[in-house]
């Protein structure tokens, strides 16, 4: 017998890709969107396709995840993003494991294909971007972090090796800049936290390594002009966010009349 699942959408701001997003998860037994305000279109397209339909503030993805999560009605779960499309391979796996549950697993890695600029990045140490999304609704929970808060589950989790998830989020410079702000202040904030201290090289050598990382060991140049552009702004990315820590420590320094680092 098939079990049955739930499928969480967290949204904010998303009309350009939210119908795209909901058209291909109209199979889930339940579906629940948790949307954090969105002051575009988000809602009204929304309610074409449910009315399960919550708004509650974002503090960050964790957060979001675990006061969902509870909330779910059935044994297992789905969680996407606004921005992510459930691909036909992906949904026909995730049919599989309901329909032949076996108890081995409580939860499965998928992965996921990220597309920048009108252009699916194939390299770029892309082709491992995986996380856990299908889990068991009472074995998952996420990291208590505000950025790359992993997904947890108790027992085993597999991998979901045929299908994606299609993600869509760099579909323009503007959101991307957008993100990168967001996610940049959100590394910052868990670097200070933790008494990280930024130096020299964190400028210089990091965000040159990351370049170096991602456009030649990991072939980002095959993904021609896109992939060189994609691994520019993830060296961009690396030096934002130990700008905005060392900002933090001369913020503390004026304030406080620390000594300089």
């Amino acid at each position: 017998m098939r079990k049955k699942i739930s499928i969480f959408v967290k949204t904010y701001n998303s009309e350009d890709i939210i119908e795209k997003c909901l058209k291909n998860i109209l199979w889930a037994d339940e579906l629940l969107i948790v949307d954090s305000y969105s002051t575009d279109r988000t809602l009204d397209i929304c309610r074409r396709y449910t009315s399960n339909i919550i708004q509650h503030e974002y503090i960050g993805n964790a957060s979001q995840c675990n006061w969902t999560i509870p909330q779910l009605k059935h044994e297992w779960v789905l969680l996407i993003d606004s921005d992510e499309v459930v691909n036909p391979a992906l949904k026909k796996s995730i049919e599989y494991i309901l329909e032949n549950d076996n108890k081995e697993y409580n939860g499965y890695y998928i992965f996921r294909r990220n597309h920048f600029l009108g252009k699916c990045i194939n390299f770029c140490g892309e082709r491992k971007d995986k996380s856990i999304r299908f889990f068991r609704r009472d074995k998952g929970r996420c990291e208590d972090k505000k950025v790359h808060a992993e997904k947890i589950v108790e027992g085993r989790a597999g991998y979901i090796n045929k299908g994606y998830l299609e993600h869509y989020q760099q579909r323009n410079i503007v959101k991307y800049f957008e993100k990168l702000n967001r996610y940049t202040s959100w590394a910052a904030e868990e670097m200070y936290k933790n008494k990280k201290r930024p130096h020299w090289y964190h400028f210089t050598i990091r965000p040159a390594f990351k370049f170096i990382q991602t456009f030649f060991l990991q072939l980002g140049f095959l993904d021609g002009i896109h992939g060189f552009f994609w691994c520019i702004l993830s060296s961009i990315y690396v030096f934002t966010k130990y700008l905005k820590l060392w900002e933090m420590y001369q913020l503390q320094i004026s304030t406080k009349g620390y000594k300089n680092l």
